[in-house]
């Protein structure tokens, strides 16, 4: 069963909504990421870095990568809702 044009186009907005962020800022939907080169996936990109970081920074580094992955779960959790709103049944 086809998904009508109109309801698909709208879940597309909703989903671009709730994934495109995930991957091109770091903050807030209404903060302001620095206008330069983002990182795949921002809030986890600390993890790319671990090898680099001295020891005294893997604390706070544990607590940033927990931070982007509860954001990135909570995003796909949301965008997973959207699309069974829209699939048929």
């Amino acid at each position: 069963q086809a998904i009508p044009d109109a309801a698909a186009n709208e879940a597309i907005r909703r989903l671009a909504r709730i994934l495109v962020p995930i991957n091109h800022t770091l903050q807030p939907r209404f903060g302001h990421d620095p206008a330069s080169a983002m990182p795949a996936l921002p809030s986890l990109a600390v993890a790319t870095r671990w090898a680099s970081l001295s020891a005294e920074w893997h604390g706070f580094a544990l607590t940033q990568i927990r931070r982007g992955e509860n954001k990135l779960l909570a995003a796909l959790r949301q965008a997973q809702r959207e699309v069974r709103l829209v699939l048929p049944h």
